[in-house]
């Protein structure tokens, strides 16, 4: 399996893992989400693989990304 789809399959399984928690209430609109760097160590990724999970869930609609500060669920 090529690298890309390593890291694709990585960052779906995070985006996954991000929306139960907001469906399940222990994320809620304005509560901000780990670190990028908590989350790399959480998942055992990289930054880049992070960051797209987080890319995808804000163009869903699930999250909302402020340069400087924590992603929130929107």
């Amino acid at each position: 399996m090529s690298e890309k789809r390593i890291q694709a399959r990585a960052a779906v399984r995070i985006a996954r893992k991000i929306v139960s928690e907001i469906r399940r209430l222990r994320l809620r609109p304005g509560t901000q989400l780990d670190s990028e760097h908590l989350m790399v160590e959480e998942f055992g990724v990289s930054r880049a693989t992070v960051r797209e999970a987080l890319r995808f869930l804000e163009l869903q609609g699930a999250l909302r990304i402020r340069p400087a500060r924590a992603a929130a669920p929107s």
